[in-house]
């Protein structure tokens, strides 16, 4: 898909969606068991995202607010400075960065709110990750910022509510 788009709603896709238009939100919905499956391009910056259950987004640019719920599945690639804006995660939703190159930035620069989902990073990913806004994590949530990240900085609080807090041995939290 090309051009200019308002909405996008993904509700039933046999195969992958690739989106290099102009997309306000993309509504990532499944009415069945079969998979919504986009991928967005990196030309692609500044879309909302909606994803709920059996959907996969794989999103190469930046993302302003993202909802993610339901074991739906957002992943972030490589961008020479990854943005998100405010994100929340629950019921069983992951947000998963994925990129490879070692000198990448990924920026969170709203609020992060997890609520029973999973926020988590691959080994040697990013060289630097920034949360500029309010963590907050619920019960049965995951926020896992370990596994070789060379530089985490929360600017602002950590607030946890129940769920699991995983940050490399080398950094320091310290409570609200």
């Amino acid at each position: 898909l090309a051009g200019t788009i308002t909405n996008l709603y993904a509700m039933n896709c046999t195969g992958q969606v690739q989106v290099s238009a102009d997309v306000g939100t993309v509504y990532m919905i499944p009415t069945s068991r079969k998979r919504a499956d986009v991928q967005l391009t990196a030309t692609v910056d500044d879309a909302d995202v909606v994803a709920k259950g059996n959907s996969n987004l794989v999103a190469q640019g930046e993302l302003d607010t993202t909802h993610i719920w339901g074991g739906a599945v957002v992943s972030v690639h490589d961008s020479s400075s990854n943005q998100m804006g405010a994100v929340k995660i629950r019921d069983g939703g992951t947000l998963k960065y994925k990129g490879n190159d070692a000198s990448s930035t990924l920026g969170f620069g709203s609020t992060v709110t997890l609520y029973g989902g999973e926020l988590t990073l691959n080994k040697n990913t990013a060289s630097a990750l920034t949360f500029t806004g309010q963590v907050t994590t619920y019960a049965d949530s995951i926020l896992d910022v370990r596994n070789g990240v060379s530089a985490a900085a929360f600017t602002s609080a950590i607030k946890s509510y129940g769920g699991q807090i995983k940050i490399d041995s080398s950094r320091k939290a310290t409570p609200a």
